[in-house]
């Protein structure tokens, strides 16, 4: 039972990192997110590992929005927007994610980033929004291995390399996320009234 608990903070403090060097990274180069922008969460493709919606699925747990929230995902197209994203405006490409702080690795690094390119050198992967308003750019400092999504999705392998190889749309993610906090609520409650063992 430790475990999941241990794998789930584990993730948070990867998250925490992974937004603290993004947001470095962003604002040292002027390339932070045009406010309110919502235009890459409109895409229904937007993928993510399981493991890395254990922390959101706990966090609905405890806030007793699990069952909703399950509901609420079986209710909709799986491969419809991600259900944490709140438009606004009138053609929807404005919003903001409602639960900011749990969103995975793709949605803290996607703007701007550093890729691999043919040669094996770092290159600058923008959004299309950045990509119109920064037509002319300079010199990009900090474009490395540590900009770039492979470097912190191999961390996050070595949470659990299981559960960080389930990469599905978004909202399966959170599904199969809520299915794995429930399935650890039965057997924490089972536990405490002695009906089982868990080692």
């Amino acid at each position: 039972m430790v475990k999941f608990d241990l794998k789930a903070s584990q993730v948070d403090e990867l998250h925490r990192e992974i937004s603290s060097h993004f947001l470095s990274f962003q604002t040292k180069n002027n390339l932070a997110c045009p406010s309110s922008c919502g235009k890459c969460c409109t895409y229904p493709d937007i993928q993510c590992s399981v493991l890395e919606a254990i922390p959101l699925a706990i966090y609905l747990n405890k806030n007793e929005q699990l069952q909703e929230m399950k509901e609420k995902i079986q209710n909709r197209p799986t491969d419809s927007l991600c259900h944490l994203f709140q438009p606004i405006g009138s053609d929807g490409t404005k919003g903001f994610c409602s639960l900011y702080q749990y969103r995975p690795i793709i949605c803290r690094i996607f703007g701007a980033y550093a890729h691999k390119n043919k040669s094996g050198r770092y290159q600058l992967a923008l959004c299309s929004v950045l990509k119109q308003e920064k037509r002319n750019l300079d010199s990009i400092e900090g474009l490395d291995f540590q900009s770039s999504f492979s470097y912190w999705t191999k961390l996050l392998d070595d949470i659990d390399p299981y559960l960080a190889k389930d990469v599905n749309p978004i909202n399966i993610s959170l599904s199969k996320a809520i299915e794995l906090v429930e399935q650890y609520n039965y057997l924490a409650s089972s536990e405490n009234d002695g009906s089982v063992q868990v080692s």
